[in-house]
């Protein structure tokens, strides 16, 4: 006698409860901590770099502080993923918040940059967690009608978590300290504050924070739970999982370079008499090198926060307009295809008077059409339906798994095209010509041993790099099913078998 397959059982009882706008608070603040920590030091490299060996610091293992974090979740987001499906959002994000706060308290006395890197490794995998948990928490606790909303809410923490270091570490390690003679008691006192942040927040989530509403928030068809291969094999086969996993490698790529190598894109973008003047002040005139340190960082750091406060705006609004019209394509469409010319217009443009108000310009519009995007393609493949409430968690990670793979390679990518130019090779013989220089000068060895002023090279071929990922994303754009019309019938079948 053959088995039959069970039947998806209906939840006829249900109630949207006031409580979800606080556990989606909750999740925002775990994973405005989560990013607050990684992205620490994007912004304060050079401070890192004297705080550990000043000319003898190891300049691999200061990149690998910010690359590493895709790299690590190109690794470990599926089996993150699944294990949110498994245990729910809750207990998983409250261990890793609880984990962020011990380690970011400890790594403020980290005694090398080997010890600092692996800290930083450690706060990238407990982000995972938070990274994958919103979809469960949207499927718990919101209606359909609310869910790209709730998604782009939740996403606008990682953003926002993103942002404020960019624009806070410079200014902390600048008014706590002396970012040059006392570069590590500066980069201590900015950890223990961003650590004392996280530890605050992991009390409020598990004060606050639960896994589920006694019922659930609408009419749905509840599927039986799945193994993990068979989930796995289900979410490969799927057309559109493959599309929008092409879509977000190549939007990490372009928004991870971009926030990578921004300090250097708009130190390239100078004048080179400009450049070549502040080689020279830095050399002759030490007394102007915090100054002309903290210029190159914080110009860097704001561009990259515009970018960042775009997205956060943009997820207030474009996520609430999908759920209010009910569409989703058109506003993946529109990110795709704003993001080569605006990426273009920073990628080359100076930070003049007038064409530094471009280029702000042109950032905030490339943050506010590419990263609200980001909550949308979430809840278009949660509902597809293959995936569904059951399987959001895999997809997720998935996602995240191809967009992280980007976000590590497109850094790499570009730096390979700043290294390779022939404006970074000349740039290199004037640096050690007036090393040379400054060596022959001995008590400004002793107070500076390197030179903290460094040209860097042409990042135009790793702008046009960017650009061609950002046509081919329009291309793969055009493949992709709108689902919110195809899940609104389910929905509407789930509520006509009560």
């Amino acid at each position: 006698m053959s088995k039959t397959k069970p039947k998806p059982k209906v939840e006829t009882e249900y109630q949207v409860y006031r409580r979800r706008w606080a556990m989606l608070l909750c999740y925002i603040l775990a994973m405005f901590v989560a990013q607050l920590l990684w992205i620490e030091f994007t912004a304060i490299t050079s401070t890192v770099s004297f705080a550990y060996g000043g000319p003898f610091a190891d300049k691999s293992l200061i990149s690998l502080l910010t690359i590493e974090g895709p790299l690590v979740s190109f690794v470990l987001s599926f089996p993150f993923g699944a294990a949110i499906d498994k245990w729910g959002w809750r207990n998983p994000i409250g261990v890793s918040t609880a984990a962020l706060a011990v380690i970011g308290i400890l790594r403020a006395f980290s005694p090398s940059l080997l010890i600092l890197l692996i800290s930083q490794i450690a706060i990238s995998i407990c982000s995972l967690a938070a990274f994958n948990g919103i979809s469960k928490l949207t499927t718990q606790w919101f209606p359909f009608h609310e869910g790209a909303t709730a998604q782009g809410l939740g996403t606008l923490s990682v953003f926002l978590g993103i942002m404020v270091p960019l624009f806070l570490s410079p200014i902390l390690v600048n008014s706590v300290g002396n970012p040059i003679l006392n570069s590590f008691g500066s980069l201590q006192y900015t950890s223990l504050i961003y650590g004392f942040i996280t530890v605050a927040v992991a009390v409020i989530f598990f004060a606050v924070a639960r896994e589920k509403p006694p019922k659930l928030p609408e009419l749905r068809v509840e599927e039986e739970k799945i193994s993990l291969r068979k989930g796995f094999s289900r979410i490969l086969r799927v057309k559109q999982f493959w599309v929008l996993a092409l879509v977000f490698l190549g939007g990490f790529a372009t928004y991870l370079g971009l926030t990578t190598w921004i300090g250097g894109i708009v130190a390239s973008n100078e004048p080179f008499f400009q450049k070549f003047l502040e080689l020279y002040f830095a050399q002759y005139n030490p007394i102007v090198v915090p100054f002309l340190l903290s210029q190159s960082q914080v110009q860097g750091g704001v561009v990259g926060a515009l970018i960042t406060l775009g997205g956060i705006i943009g997820c207030m609004i474009l996520p609430a307009i999908s759920d209010r019209i009910n569409r989703r394509k058109p506003f993946i469409l529109l990110a795709a295809v704003a993001g080569p010319p605006l990426v273009y217009i920073i990628g080359v443009t100076n930070l003049g008077v007038m064409n530094g108000l471009i280029v702000m310009i042109a950032a905030f519009l490339l943050g506010f059409f590419l990263l609200s995007a980001l909550p949308i393609g979430f809840q278009m493949a949660m509902e597809t339906k293959a995936v569904g409430p059951i399987l959001a968690g895999l997809a997720i990670g998935g996602l995240y798994t191809f967009g992280n793979l980007g976000g590590g390679v497109g850094p790499l990518v570009m730096g390979v095209f700043q290294t390779s130019s022939l404006t970074y090779i000349f740039s290199q013989l004037l640096y050690w010509a007036n090393y040379i220089t400054i060596l022959s000068q001995f008590w400004w060895y002793i107070l500076i041993p390197s030179i903290p002023i460094d040209l860097p090279g042409s990042f135009y071929l790793a702008i046009i790099f960017v650009v061609i990922v950002g046509i081919i994303v329009i291309v793969a754009a055009l493949f992709l099913k709108d689902t919110h019309a195809e899940k609104l019938e389910t929905h509407a079948k789930a509520k006509a078998k009560t």
